[in-house]
């Protein structure tokens, strides 16, 4: 036709000879490909259209079986065998190659293993690979014209417990406030971590060290679970907010400290006594490698008193959580804290185990007492 010789001779004629472009006979676009010698579809017409849809049906293949239109005595795929299929799995059931007749590179890794995590998980008992978690270096502090402190220098390693004693205004809050960088001093470093805190964001801060005040202030209607879950705080998603792991340390902080039985109660309703508990609670579920105490027990009657320095001591034991508290009890002080720092008029006077840190001329020097009214426990 004349379309075919136009199309094997794409010179031949001038324009004038060359028939009307339609439908029938049009020149292919440059992007396809050219027809096959013997494809009649090289020139299509307006009834060809959705033909292609029934070709070739001979090559789509059905699930485990022949094509469709298979031709006959055509050869097809012997099915598995489920025995030589077996053999090439590995002992434990994993894909990959079973022995040395294997055929893959030797050198090739072995894939489908089993998939660990790969992100950090929680620091261990030594907080952040390092032996010293806290550290002061020449530490002064002055309100006005008086100091608080005066050249302290002291270092806490991971997982000891050690408990800060002394007389009225002798710097033990302020030395607590100085280490959880909510008070700069005036000179002096202070390290937590490896990093000094002055330099560390809060919520990395919240991360490290846990707080327990001396004066807990609720300004607004909170229940007992809520002010508890506030300890989850610098772990929980900032968009998502708490995850089933922070409710579930919530409940279990709740559990460990003994204050189910307030649950629901609006936590400025509580004692004194109470709210120190729920506090706690609060510090146990944040989770952090350093607990800090500000008179834990000064609220507190004596069995309460008691619980509380179990639940410290279990705390550094059981969690390897390192324990920072200001006591004015030295007999619970001596007896649960095998480390005593005292301090007077803002300086370290003692450091060191209990029977030499309150020795009896010790005693009667920094708190003006006779020793024999202070009853130390055993």
């Amino acid at each position: 036709t004349d379309c075919d010789r136009l199309h094997r001779h794409p010179g031949a004629g001038s324009l004038a000879q060359r028939p009307a472009s339609g439908r029938g006979c049009r020149s292919p676009p440059r992007h396809r490909r050219p027809s096959r010698a013997g494809d009649s579809s090289g020139c299509r017409v307006a009834g060809d259209r959705g033909v292609r849809r029934d070709l070739r049906a001979d090559r789509v293949r059905r699930a485990r079986g022949a094509t469709r239109c298979a031709p006959a005595g055509r050869a097809q795929r012997p099915p598995r065998d489920p025995a030589g299929r077996a053999a090439r799995r590995e002992p434990d059931g994993r894909c990959g190659p079973g022995g040395p007749a294997a055929r893959r590179d030797p050198r090739r890794r072995r894939h489908c293993r089993r998939w660990g995590p790969v992100l950090p998980g929680t620091p261990p008992a030594c907080q952040f690979g390092l032996r010293t978690v806290i550290r002061l270096d020449g530490v002064s502090v002055v309100y006005r014209d008086r100091a608080a402190l005066r050249d302290v220098t002291l270092t806490i390693d991971s997982g000891e417990r050690v408990a800060i004693i002394g007389p009225n205004g002798a710097g033990k809050s302020t030395l607590l406030r100085v280490i959880a960088g909510l008070l700069r001093p005036a000179t002096g470093t202070v390290e937590l971590g490896g990093d000094r805190v002055d330099r560390l964001e809060r919520i990395a801060v919240a991360r490290r060290l846990a707080v327990v005040p001396q004066l807990p202030v609720l300004p607004f209607a909170t229940t007992v679970e809520e002010v508890v879950a506030l300890g989850r705080l610098p772990h929980e998603h900032p968009v998502r907010g708490m995850r089933p792991g922070d409710r579930a340390a919530v409940a279990a902080a709740i559990e460990r400290v003994g204050v189910g039985h307030l649950l629901g109660r609006d936590a400025r309703e509580l004692s004194m006594g109470e709210r120190q508990l729920v506090l706690l609670a609060m510090a146990v579920a944040q989770d952090a490698p350093v607990l800090v105490l500000d008179e834990p027990t000064v609220h507190l009657d004596l069995r309460h008193q008691v619980e509380v320095m179990e639940l410290v001591g279990d705390l550094n034991t059981r969690d390897g959580t390192t324990i920072l508290a200001v006591l004015h009890d030295l007999g619970l002080a001596a007896h649960f804290f095998p480390r005593l720092i005292l301090l007077d008029r803002g300086r370290v006077v003692a450091d060191g185990p209990p029977n030499e840190v309150l020795a009896p001329d010790r005693i009667r020097e920094v708190f003006g007492v006779d020793p024999t009214f202070v009853r130390l426990g055993t």
